[in-house]
């Protein structure tokens, strides 16, 4: 193994990015925080709990890592503050889990997808001696990320150990269509996932922990989807929806020979809402050549829900969304389950890079790397791209291997 990853909680540290800076205006109270050793919905449902709050009650941006130096926001309504005897009250509990670090005001809670960026530090132990030929490797690799952007999947934490997140979804979708499970499924799970009458009692009462296992599912057949074409090499297709730079606050455009249409995506959704595909119809009459102007537009892959936005049908790209949706069976039976846990589509980016990358090695080989990734995009898959054909135990033995359907 050329490096070890995370041998100490100030070798990973990473801070949330908003893109707009609290307003002043006093609807909404704001906590910006720092925590090591507990997850955000650890943190989440200890205040809960200690305060008798309804998870709704609460916005955060985002997950963040459970074992290092992580910083983040969290909100709560000044209505809410109310209720519990002022924030004082709410700093009080909050502090016995994290570090306060900030507090400020908003006119609108926090949600996912509103940071804009994660900032990441993060250090690489040397574990053995680093040729000259191996640095050059890795100084190509990251050349070539900058150049040529990395798959935009999703990192291992996004399904707990085991990957459960995954099968407990499974449950779940199997549950709701009465699909009799075979008798090798499960094998791959731990101990902790295998399917029991206690986890579906459990799991009716708690809509969020359901719906954040069935997005769960969503997120592994999008890293199917993603590195499937990044193996034939289809960084673009014609006909792909494209996004900017996030997938919030965002104009939709769709890609043909060489040149991006804007869509009126609005318009279809308020006329399509009750169906579960929809097309990009109500072309406008903005038009980029991007062999000319190449702005900070992505192709996109289909996060799985009801009211789907898929290319148009006979296209190169429909024809990659169809293989996704033959293969977990959308309408028949996904779709269902969907429905009754409001699960709704979005596209998510199939690439992305880091912004304000710098890296540097130390007299003992270590490699520390800072950098910038849009929210939802994985540090730990970032990694992967660098030490890819290097060294495989580096990326096996901590963790750093895009997960997929064994």
């Amino acid at each position: 193994m050329l490096f070890q990853f995370k041998t100490k909680p100030e070798d990973f540290i990473v801070k949330e990015e908003l893109w707009f800076k609290p307003n002043g205006k006093w609807d909404v109270f704001f906590v910006r925080f720092q925590k090591t050793e507990i997850n955000t919905m650890d943190i989440v449902q200890h205040l809960c709990y200690a305060m008798k709050l309804e998870r709704k009650e609460l916005g955060i941006a985002g997950l963040k890592d459970k074992n290092w130096i992580t910083e983040q926001r969290i909100s709560i309504y000044k209505k809410v503050l109310n209720r519990i005897w002022w924030e004082q009250k709410f700093l009080d509990v909050l502090s016995q889990k994290a570090t306060i670090l900030e507090t400020a005001q908003h006119n609108e809670p926090l949600a996912v997808w509103k940071n804009a960026w994660n900032y990441f530090k993060i250090r690489l132990e040397a574990k053995k001696e680093i040729t000259p030929e191996i640095k050059e490797k890795i100084d190509s690799n990251i050349d070539k990320i900058l150049k040529n952007w990395f798959p935009n999947c999703f990192g291992k934490q996004r399904f707990g150990k085991g990957y459960r997140n995954f099968y407990r979804a499974k449950e779940i979708f199997e549950s709701d269509n009465n699909v009799i499970p075979s008798e090798n499924e499960g094998s791959n799970l731990d101990s902790s996932s295998l399917r029991s009458s206690k986890w579906h009692k459990k799991s009716k009462t708690d809509d969020f922990e359901i719906r954040f296992k069935l997005q769960a599912y969503a997120s592994m057949y999008f890293n199917e989807y993603t590195i499937k074409r990044r193996q034939k090499w289809q960084i673009f297709l014609w006909w792909d929806i494209m996004v900017n730079s996030n997938n919030y606050e965002t104009k939709v455009w769709i890609y043909n020979e060489w040149k991006v249409w804007l869509f009126n995506y609005e318009k279809c959704k308020a006329e399509f809402e009750w169906k579960n595909l929809i097309q990009p119809y109500y072309l406008s009459g903005e038009i980029v050549d991007i062999t000319k102007n190449k702005p900070w537009r992505q192709p996109t892959g289909p996060m799985l829900g009801f009211n789907l936005l898929t290319p148009p049908l006979d296209t190169k790209s429909r024809i990659k969304d169809n293989e996704l949706l033959q293969e977990t069976n959308f309408e028949n039976l996904w779709i269902k389950t969907a429905k009754k846990y409001n699960i709704y589509w979005f596209r998510r980016p199939l690439w992305t890079k880091p912004k304000w990358l710098k890296y540097e090695r130390n007299e003992n080989n270590d490699l520390t790397l800072s950098f910038s990734l849009p929210t939802g995009s994985y540090a730990t898959i970032f990694l992967w791209t660098i030490l890819n054909w290097i060294d495989d135990k580096t990326i096996i033995e901590n963790w750093l291997e895009i997960p997929l359907i064994k």
